[in-house]
């Protein structure tokens, strides 16, 4: 015999690690269309990476961070949780990975002060930037402040966020 559930449906629904995940998806795209002015295509290698302020397994990781870049070939990077001239990273991690690949342009978006400092995302563009701002986010539920650092180069607008992973509520406002 055929067996019938009930089910009953949450509104509004809760965010979870995959609505998360359709975000990412919506955003992408808004993100790669607005890639470049002419109607010629536009291929860039983009990548995202989570530093962890440079020094969660090792004390300082900017030098791989660089190797690394350089032999993925991108030409953008969204980087997220880095310091900023803090007690725990005396530099600017961002000017100072900026310097190792080469004078790129870059842009820190602070979300929050941290130890006499800052902390937040940022990007590193090997093309010149044009225009740069941040974003703040709303905090709602969620554990701390967030912010977006965005950078215009001739080619594209692109930006770097790292979103609340704590609450439902924050989630959705940060998207």
């Amino acid at each position: 015999a055929a067996q019938t559930r009930k089910v009953r449906a949450r509104w509004p629904p809760t965010l979870s690690l995959s609505m998360n995940k359709i975000y990412a998806f919506l955003l992408l795209p808004v993100l790669l269309l607005s890639c470049g002015k002419s109607k010629e295509p536009v291929t860039m290698t983009l990548l995202t990476y989570n530093v962890g302020v440079f020094s969660k397994y090792e004390d300082d990781t900017t030098p791989q961070v660089a190797d690394l870049i350089r032999k993925t070939g991108a030409s953008l990077v969204a980087l997220n949780e880095l310091d900023s001239c803090n007690r725990r990273h005396a530099t600017y991690q961002l000017k100072e990975l900026a310097a190792q690949l080469g004078d790129w342009s870059f842009q820190f978006a602070s979300a929050f002060p941290y130890a006499n400092g800052a902390y937040g995302n940022g990007v590193v563009s090997r093309d010149k930037v044009i225009s740069r701002y941040k974003v703040h986010l709303p905090k709602s539920d969620g554990s701390e402040p967030r912010s977006i650092a965005v950078v215009e180069t001739d080619r594209c607008v692109f930006a770097s966020v790292h979103l609340d992973y704590v609450g439902e509520n924050s989630q959705r406002d940060q998207v």
